[in-house]
């Protein structure tokens, strides 16, 4: 391995490090979302003033979810980045290494797509989770 090769491979690891703790950091947001969500409820009672709470947790779990995905469609790419490195290394016929592209691309636009959903549901959470906030406060101000 060339010093152009070994930058590059540097640059490559430390960027999937950052997108890992990325990734994994709005795990977190998500969780600790939800969490507040339910300390602040622990010993009320569920009426109507609650739903946009309800949904404000509904997009936070889908938060969870999708940076779950996230992840998996991640390995997907990491496994088929190395079976591509693979076959790479032997003379695979062209309609293999077709199909293995495809599949790989395929797992590319999925990360994508489950990383932008993960970051749009927390952030809507947390939106939602705010007027309703706001809103509790608005009521208790014009009943008290």
């Amino acid at each position: 391995m060339d010093m152009s090769d070994e930058h590059q491979f540097e640059v490559y690891r430390a960027q999937r490090e950052m997108q890992s703790k990325y990734v994994h950091f709005l795990l977190a947001a998500a969780g600790a979302g939800i969490g507040l969500a339910l300390n602040q409820t622990r010993d009320a009672a569920m009426g109507w003033v609650h739903l946009p709470l309800a949904f404000a947790v509904v997009l936070w779990g889908l938060s969870f979810f999708y940076g779950c995905r996230h992840l998996q469609n991640l390995n997907a790419v990491f496994e088929g980045n190395t079976r591509v490195l693979r076959l790479e290394a032997t003379a695979p016929s062209p309609a293999t290494k077709s199909d293995l592209m495809s599949q790989l691309q395929r797992s590319v636009r999925h990360a994508g797509r489950c990383a932008r959903l993960q970051f749009r549901c927390l952030v809507a959470g947390a939106v939602v989770y705010v007027v309703w906030h706001a809103w509790g406060m608005y009521l208790r101000r014009i009943a008290g």
